[in-house]
């Protein structure tokens, strides 16, 4: 495997906090634009996949209409020394009421920052038009 890199992203989403929540944090919201299929293992651990690959992870945090925390398991779905994390946090500004979805991940999957804004762009792309932000 490769090293470990970090990818930070924030991505302005026309949609209030309420409604998107349930999309980075509920399996049915990741199937419909972060992995083209999600499955319950058990009450801690869950199966993402794409490419035809399984992802387990474990939710690590939840808090309503605001962020997730999910750490990436080992192929036989237990934790790792220094494991692939993904957070996703929902800012509003109370200023002008905008709402961005803030991506951070750490993982050895991507090499390249070019290759993980491209990841990431495709994917909140794919989210604004589902919520049809």
């Amino acid at each position: 495997m490769s090293e470990k890199q970090r990818f930070f992203g924030e991505f302005e989403i026309n949609s209030s906090p309420n409604i998107l929540f349930p999309f980075i944090s509920g399996l049915d919201g990741l199937q419909r634009w972060y992995a083209e299929e999600a499955n319950y293992i058990s009450d801690e651990v869950s199966d993402l996949i794409w490419d035809s690959e399984h992802h387990y992870v474990k939710l690590q945090s939840a808090r309503k209409n605001n962020s997730v925390v999910m750490e990436f398991l080992s192929d036989d779905k237990k934790a790792v020394e220094n494991p692939n994390v993904l957070k996703l946090n929902i800012e509003k500004n109370e200023l002008t009421s905008v709402v961005y979805l803030m991506v951070e991940d750490y993982t050895d999957l991507v090499d390249t920052d070019k290759e993980f804004q491209d990841i990431w762009g495709s994917l909140v792309d794919d989210l604004k038009d589902i919520l049809g932000a």
